[in-house]
């Protein structure tokens, strides 16, 4: 993890840059959440325990959504989420400037944390999130065909093009330059930031409702 109990001033310094709040703000909503933590942060089980509602039973999209959310907020990849991590995650996600949203898609995507990405690492993340938003829902029987293998391909190629591996600034400019990377990567943005701010079991009940359909 990258903090334990408190907060420091560069910590401080970037919540205030990406929430826009002063740090009285920011210092509330930290303690508010080492209240309900006093550890300091989440293990994977106490991440996905947090956010899906066990009245709900067991759905794999629940659970699916909820590792996949664990992945995006988990930034230095310790297996373990921070408050500063959490915090930081859903701030970002709520930005109105593109470039702080897909640096942290692109943090979530690169496994090793070398800055670079590989077509294998971004497959892992974009899979998980066509499976959760293709798979069956109870009103739904069938597969939805936008999140169709094909599709992944294709949107895979569309990033990479001819490279086996791209930097960040790559990744931003196949994500703004590609109508479908914009679509996929504006829609797998809008889920995390409902997914982060509620909890998987409203993700499962809203995921149809979430992204317009023609």
């Amino acid at each position: 993890m990258t903090s334990t109990h408190e907060l420091t001033k560069a910590q401080i310094d970037n919540l205030k840059a990406a929430t826009g709040n002063s740090e009285e703000a920011v210092l509330r909503a930290f303690a508010a959440m080492k209240n309900k933590y006093p550890s300091g942060g989440m293990a994977e089980d106490q991440f996905l325990e947090m956010i899906r509602d066990p009245s709900s039973g067991v759905k794999s999209t629940e659970i699916d959504m909820a590792k996949l959310m664990f992945t995006i907020a988990d930034r230095d990849k310790s297996g373990k989420v921070d408050l500063y991590e959490y915090l930081l995650t859903i701030a970002l996600l709520c930005s109105d400037d593109p470039k702080p949203v897909l640096q942290t898609l692109f943090i979530a995507c690169d496994a090793n944390s070398n800055n670079f990405l590989t077509r294998d690492e971004a497959r892992d993340i974009f899979s998980a999130f066509f499976r959760l938003m293709g798979a069956p829902s109870d009103s739904v029987n069938q597969e939805d065909p936008s999140y169709s293998q094909e599709k992944l391909n294709s949107i895979i190629e569309q990033i990479f093009g001819d490279n086996t591996e791209i930097t960040e600034a790559e990744f931003r400019q196949a994500c703004i330059e590609n109508k479908d990377v914009e679509s996929i990567t504006g829609e797998l943005h809008l889920i995390l930031l409902v997914s982060l701010t509620s909890n998987a079991k409203r993700f499962e009940e809203r995921r149809f409702s979430l992204i317009p359909r023609p």
